[in-house]
């Protein structure tokens, strides 16, 4: 893909994961433990978004979760920030009902490194 394409109707998001790792050992003359931080947990960040499967970032989702490959998310803060994430796409079409509440579904980004994030 060429250009980028918004992802409108955007309900909710959320972060999972990145929590520290540690390697833990005990010399034979210590009675106690120690760690060492090693790596961090996988990261996702989860959209809830507005079932409506004909605007454009809804199609463009759902042709990088069906491609499989990795792209590049970009996200603009209000204040002009942006962030950009590397990762995997998985959208799931299957909307949730809540009583009250829009139809949704949710596209996951499995994060392959950490993002980047430009100040305004």
């Amino acid at each position: 893909m060429d250009s980028w394409v918004q992802v409108s109707q955007i309900l909710s998001s959320e972060s999972s994961g990145g929590e520290q790792q540690f390697l833990t050992y005990s010399f034979l003359e210590n009675d106690f433990e120690s760690q060492i931080p090693t790596q961090t947990s996988p990261i996702s960040l989860t959209l809830s978004i507005a079932d409506d499967d004909t605007l454009p970032g809804f199609l463009a989702l759902k042709a990088a979760s069906d491609a499989r490959e990795q792209r590049v998310l970009r996200a603009t803060l209000p204040g002009g920030s942006t962030l950009y994430y590397h990762a995997y796409v998985s959208l799931n079409e299957t909307p949730s009902t809540t009583k009250g509440q829009l139809m949704a579904v949710s596209a996951t980004f499995s994060l392959v490194s950490r993002f980047t994030r430009y100040s305004a």
